[in-house]
């Protein structure tokens, strides 16, 4: 388990809003430009779908957030 150091810097998910661009991308864009922690929040996502996108976003982060 990482610690999460003050301050935090969080993106709370909502892939409607990406406009073309896919969720993974985003988030790899937002912790490579500081933010240090994310909340997956794809409340309509059905758990056969949100567990594989937690899973990349996990590999995205990478310990960093």
């Amino acid at each position: 388990m990482s610690t999460l150091h003050l301050p935090a810097v969080c993106l709370v998910t909502d892939r409607r809003r990406c406009v073309g661009r896919t969720l993974e991308s985003v988030v790899q864009a937002a912790v490579d430009g500081g933010v240090t922690l994310v909340q997956l929040r794809e409340k309509d996502l059905p758990s056969e779908e949100l567990l594989p996108l937690a899973e990349a976003l996990r590999k995205i982060t990478g310990g960093r957030a």
